[in-house]
């Protein structure tokens, strides 16, 4: 199940990223960047998240092959989502908007998705339990 969350979850990730440079997926706005602007009209991307989306997708597909680097992939993933997750609440607590968002903009629609990717990712770097990953 690790394996495959990997798998799934970086394809997905490669897509947005690949999806951030199609002009018309996104919708070019200030205040988020070069490149900036809303993918699918909902959430803050930039050029540079973009390529990070890009990195996290290859990581996913290329470590869907082992079990270790399936796991250590969906724990690293998850901590980090959880945490930008957090991050974004705080932008929004903070009128929506953070120092951070021309590097990477985690406010709007961002916060809760990270915070949901993150979780879900926990579930499957800690959360599975070994024998019914086998």
């Amino acid at each position: 199940m690790v394996r495959r969350f990997a798998q799934v979850f970086g394809a997905m990730y490669l897509l947005v990223g690949i999806a951030g440079f199609i002009p018309g997926l996104s919708q070019m706005t200030d205040g988020y960047g070069a490149g900036g602007g809303l993918l699918l009209g909902l959430f803050p991307v930039n050029y540079l998240l973009d390529v990070v989306h890009l990195t996290i997708g290859a990581w996913g597909v290329a470590s869907a092959g082992s079990l270790t680097r399936a796991t250590t992939y969906a724990r690293v993933v998850g901590a980090v989502f959880i945490a930008l997750g957090i991050y974004g609440i705080c932008a929004v607590a903070n009128g929506g908007h953070l120092p951070t968002d021309a590097l990477v903009p985690l406010n709007g629609n961002d916060w809760w998705l990270h915070l949901t990717s993150g979780l879900l990712a926990a579930y499957f770097g800690w959360g599975v339990r070994a024998s019914s990953v086998a």
